[in-house]
């Protein structure tokens, strides 16, 4: 079947996967995800941090969706949950203050949800 540019359309291919396409987008969404926190942590690293980059999570953050910015300190949460649970093993005098914040944090009763990556509940 001739295509828009006059050429031969190549023949559709009834065996195809219908999952396939929830896998690739799946992909191309985790390696997305994997830049971006590339890019934070290289941020983290080489500038410490800094108040830029505090600035435009701010500024970001108050444009969004009451929803999306649930559903981002609920991953924010989850995170520092999941670093509080870490063995004592993982951790030296460089960051252990942020280890003890972390889990006087998670200690807040009935604020724990580590392992579920429920984060807060989505209303």
């Amino acid at each position: 079947m001739p295509n828009t540019t006059g050429t031969e359309s190549p023949p559709v291919n009834t065996s195809f996967d219908p999952h396939i396409l929830e896998r690739i987008n799946q992909e191309d969404v985790d390696k997305e995800l994997r830049h971006a926190v590339e890019v934070l942590f290289r941020h983290a690293n080489y500038y410490g941090g800094g108040n830029a980059a505090i600035r435009a999570l701010m500024e970001r953050m108050r444009g969004e969706h009451r929803t999306v910015q649930q559903a981002f300190l609920g991953i924010i949460k989850t995170f520092i949950e999941w670093y509080a649970a870490k063995p004592d093993i993982e951790f030296d005098l460089r960051n252990k203050a942020a280890r003890d914040w972390a889990r006087t944090v998670s200690s807040i009763p009935g604020q724990n949800t580590c392992g579920t990556g429920m984060g807060f509940p989505l209303i």
